[in-house]
């Protein structure tokens, strides 16, 4: 069957266990502590991906989320590279002590690293989603990392990588991805190990 790469990384959330994606949609800043919170000029890039999957998009300046103790925790940062520390300290601030999943809009194909991108947060893992031929093995390999060793890890992609269009292989399909209903070669897989591995050489 055929799916956007957008589809496909909000769809796999929700599989894990994501209900609702915190955001922001107003420059207006609810937190008494100062921490600054740049704008998203038209809400989420993704809203169509995260509505489609049956998630809650929150907007944390305008409405309190309440999440429960045994979902995925996503946060959507905005394109601005000013906005991520920000939106990390908020992340944690409602999911402390636990992994969240950061998703960066980025504005065009981003040419820098993953570790250029992301250097000062501590995130356990990142990667630039670049490539539709790797991108659900990347996308797996990271929600990985976040699961099984509980680190808050990053996930870059602009919005016409989202768009792009790809055929993933039905349940039950022969091939790595059995587990999430999606399969992958090998090739692919290696491919997505190395970029998401790329992220830890600081």
């Amino acid at each position: 069957m055929s799916s956007t790469i957008g589809d496909y990384l909000f769809w796999r959330l929700a599989t894990l266990g994501a209900r609702q994606v915190l955001g922001c949609t107003s420059s207006s800043n609810p937190f008494p502590d100062g921490i600054p919170i740049l704008q998203f000029p038209a809400g989420t890039l993704f809203i169509g991906s995260v509505q489609r999957n049956r998630l809650t998009h929150v907007d944390i300046t305008r409405y309190q989320a309440i999440p429960t103790r045994t979902e995925i925790d996503v946060f959507v940062v905005s394109p601005d590279a000013a906005n991520l520390a920000a939106c990390v300290t908020i992340g944690w601030q409602y999911y402390p002590g636990r992994p969240v999943v950061f998703i960066q809009e980025l504005q065009h194909a981003e040419l820098r690293s993953a570790a250029d991108l992301t250097a000062g947060v501590p995130f356990g893992a990142a990667t630039i989603l670049t490539a539709a031929s790797t991108a659900t093995a990347q996308i797996d390999s990271i929600l990985n990392t976040m699961l099984y060793k509980n680190k808050t890890v990053y996930i870059g992609i602009s919005s016409s990588m989202a768009g792009v269009v790809i055929t993933v292989p039905t349940a039950g399909s022969a091939g790595s991805g059995a587990s999430t209903g999606y399969s992958v070669g090998a090739g692919e897989i290696n491919a997505a190990t190395a970029a998401v591995a790329m992220a830890f050489i600081r």
